[in-house]
């Protein structure tokens, strides 16, 4: 499906998940009733999630290398853009920690 099975670990670029996404919503946008949008909902999601952690774990390797600045900026970004993934506690908490040492 559209790049989604290739897509990699968290630790590894995010280019394939990413088109996925694109294509998953171009798909909800294009056939809303199509049999296959649970499916593709529940693919959307995952992906979704995968770029959620992958930019969870740069921000913890910002923070591990005292970039704290860096971290923050990504955190504040994977909180805007990818809510109700699941990682919200941790990006916050993380967050948190880097406004600390800043």
């Amino acid at each position: 499906m559209c790049r989604y099975s290739d897509m990699d670990t968290m630790d590894r670029d995010q280019t394939a998940a990413r088109v996925a996404i694109d294509r998953f919503r171009l798909f909800t946008q294009r056939f809303p009733t199509h049999p296959l949008r649970v499916l593709v909902d529940e693919r959307l999601a995952e992906s979704v999630r995968r770029v959620a952690d992958h930019e969870l774990y740069i921000a913890r390797f910002y923070v591990r290398v005292e970039d704290y600045r860096a971290a923050i900026g990504r955190l504040d970004e994977l909180l805007v853009r990818f809510p109700g993934t699941g990682v919200e506690p941790a990006a916050l908490e993380l967050s948190a920690r880097a406004h600390a040492h800043r």
